[in-house]
């Protein structure tokens, strides 16, 4: 019973989402794939807060910009009018990067030969709180080596992959909304996990993980200085925990 309830929602929900990013975008606007290049200065910034908002398409989010800059990215796009809109600002102090779909593009009827993907690389040394949403498509979210501060995902339908391993220098604050797909989160051994679990219509594995009352720990919790804080949400859809292997 659950099983047919369970899809009928993810239906319901999904026809919503159509819905409510119907437009017009149509077959003949699909032209020659284009690569577009775009840096931005972290200027005089001491830390910052970058959104990255995609209704639709394929996200990769990973440390990589070096000297100077915040952000380096490559947006490919095969329809003119869906190049990404960027917006930086710095004040006093703190920076706000903005990376977005235009608003005037949605979808009614997804043109099968749509190609849409952003390559984000960020600075590894200022301190950043990252936003993401996507509505639907993949996401490749690495925070190996960021300045991480905080970290919120909302996924919608597909699939998103968030890497949380490695060594962390300092506290982090990660709340994670799943939506209709799947999340798959990868989380560190040699550092303080305690996660909030709050159930959806779906699943949330935490295999990995030892209960703790209502938390769920890693055999690092309450023995690394450092400590990431995880709230997770399920959706209808599939959220696995999953810890790294011990380094040897």
């Amino acid at each position: 019973m659950r099983t047919r309830f369970t899809a009928v929602v993810i239906k319901f929900m999904l026809a919503l989402l159509l819905g409510l990013t119907a437009c017009r975008v149509s077959r003949g606007e699909v032209g020659v794939l284009k690569t577009d290049v775009q840096n931005v200065e972290l200027g005089n910034a001491k830390s910052v807060r970058a959104e990255i908002k995609m209704g639709a398409g394929d996200v990769s989010l990973s440390a990589g910009a070096g000297g100077p800059l915040l952000m380096a990215a490559q947006f490919s796009y095969n329809v003119a009018r869906m190049k990404p809109e960027v917006n930086y600002a710095v004040t006093d102090g703190r920076g706000a990067l903005v990376i977005e779909e235009p608003s005037t593009v949605t979808f009614n009827t997804w043109p099968t030969n749509l190609r849409y993907s952003w390559d984000l690389k960020l600075n590894d040394g200022v301190p950043l709180d990252i936003g993401v949403s996507i509505g639907a498509g993949k996401s490749r979210l690495d925070m190996r080596g960021l300045a991480l501060k905080s970290l919120s995902v909302h996924a919608g339908v597909g699939e998103s992959d968030v890497d949380l391993t490695g060594d962390w220098h300092g506290d982090a604050d990660v709340k994670i909304e799943g939506g209709m797909g799947k999340v798959a989160v990868r989380l560190p051994s040699a550092v303080g996990v305690r996660a909030h679990v709050a159930g959806g219509l779906g699943s949330v594995h935490t295999a990995d993980l030892n209960r703790d009352g209502d938390y769920y720990v890693n055999s690092a919790y309450g023995k690394s200085p450092v400590t990431l804080t995880l709230g997770i949400t399920g959706g209808v859809g599939e959220i696995d925990l999953e810890v790294e292997s011990p380094a040897r």
